[in-house]
Order: structure tokens, then sequence, then C-alpha cells
């Protein structure tokens, strides 16, 4: 009888112990939350703080652009939550935040109030403020000697962007002299945008660390790309920019093409 008491109880702890060893997570733990920063080289055009490397400062407007040490840093912020389905196996969030700029000049026909006529003025080196919002998910893949979520892993994710371009000034003006006379011409752009959006795919290699059971650290290399977007969506007042559209796509685009990427995040 105490034999087989003895056999029971060790067969019981062999079962514990084996299933204990196949719950996923990390002591139990199966979620976490963490802030990422995504930096990549901006190597012909400005960062969203005018930075820009010393061979493309020529090509902006002076006054702009500042020149970088060497070259110039894109950053992308990002807020992910992950959520351990298995050994070797997670699913993922993440809401991310892009910006740029660029600078335009162009000529915009307007009526003069009074007299109903329309004469053509000319704006000069106008900043365009430009914005992503990505919203992606993610399948993670933990390695041979990994344990969701510590370890190395392959992530591919699939997103939805949402693109937008804004003039910085709530309205536009310029001066126009003659002989006789000095012209002032202003444009409303309190309310205009210039918005699309599109799909995108990627995927990163990375590693995380876990630090006093609740501390995660992580790091790797992050590889996105936005498909080709559909039309863009003009607001009142219509500014006709012929290059405005492909210019907020070309902004988005390279800059997170390939990126190093550091975050830390909290395990519950």
């Amino acid at each position: 009888m105490k034999r087989g008491i003895y056999i029971l109880f060790v067969l019981f702890v062999f079962v514990i112990d084996a299933q204990s060893q196949i719950v996923p997570g990390y002591q139990g733990k199966r979620t976490f939350v963490n802030y990422q920063l995504n930096i990549g080289p901006a190597f012909r055009r400005p960062t969203f703080l005018n930075m820009v490397s010393p061979t493309s400062k020529g090509s902006y407007p002076s006054g702009t652009a500042e020149e970088a040490i060497f070259f110039s840093f894109n950053t992308t912020h990002s807020l992910n939550i992950e959520r351990v389905m298995g050994r070797k196996f997670a699913m993922s969030f993440s809401y991310s935040l892009a910006a740029s700029k660029d600078y335009f000049t162009f000529s915009q026909d307007i009526a003069d109030g009074a007299s109903g006529q329309t004469t053509t003025y000319v704006f000069r080196n106008k900043q365009l403020n430009v914005f992503g919002h990505y919203y992606q998910g993610g399948l993670i893949f933990y390695g041979r000697n990994a344990l969701a979520p510590f370890g190395k892993y392959f992530k591919l994710n699939m997103g939805y962007c949402s693109m937008m371009g804004k003039f910085t000034d709530d309205e536009l003006v310029s001066e126009t002299k003659s002989p006789y006379t000095d012209v002032q011409a202003k444009l409303d752009t309190k309310n205009a945008y210039y918005k699309t959006h599109s799909f995108g795919w990627g995927f990163s290699f990375g590693m995380n660390r876990i630090f006093y059971n609740k501390l995660v650290i992580n790091r790797g290399i992050s590889f996105f790309l936005p498909t080709k977007p559909d039309d863009f969506i003009k607001s009142s007042p219509d500014i006709s920019l012929k290059n405005i559209t492909t210019t907020v796509v070309k902004r988005l685009q390279p800059r997170d093409l390939a990126t190093f990427y550091i975050g830390c995040g909290y395990l519950f």
C-alpha cells in the first residue's frame, strides 16, 4: 500500500513537472508591453528636426536645414503589446508614429474679394509636415534555445498605414513688389491637408532579454515597406501641387525600409 502511494506520488510529481515545462510564458508570465524606438539613416532628405547630411544641405532652402555632424537619422516611435501563445510562438499588435517634412514652391490663383479679379501668386519654400500612422499585427517565432518571450526571434508583420501631409503655417504670405504698390496675398491653410492610406508588410530579427523577472529589453533590425497607396484626399482649400502626393509617399517609404530598434517593456 505504501509502495503504491509512493509510486502514485512520484507519477504525480512527474506529471506536474512535465506540465509545468510546457506551460507557455516566462515563469508563467505571458504578456508584455513595451516602447520601441526605430532608428534609420536619412541620407538625402531632412528629418523632422530639419537635420540633414552635409552633402544634401545645399539642396534645401537657406535657413531651413541644420547640418548633422556625420549623417542624420530618422526615428519612429512605437507602442507594442505581445501575447505568448506557446513555447515558441507569440502574437503582437503595435502602433507606430513617423514624422518628416519637406518644402514646396508653388503658384496659386487667388480671387480678390472686392473686385473679383483673380491673380496668380507665387509662394516659396513653404514647409509641409508629413505624418505616418501605422497599425500592425505580427506573428513571432522564437528560436531553438528560446522560451517565449525570452530569447531570439523572427517576427512577420502586416499593417495598415495612414499618411498625411499638412502645411505648418496657418496662412501663407507672399509679397509682390511693383513700381506702384506692394501687394500682399494670403492663403489660408489652417484646415488644408493631403491624406491617403495603404497597407504594408515587413519582418524583423531581434532578441528579448528579461531582467528582474519583469523588465524586458529588446533589440534588433527591422524591415518595413508600405505598398502603393490609394488616391489622395485633398481638403479645402485645394492647394494644387503637382508633386505633393508622391512626396508624402516618398518621405515615408524609405525611412523605415531598414532600421535598428531598441525597446523597453514590462512583463506580466
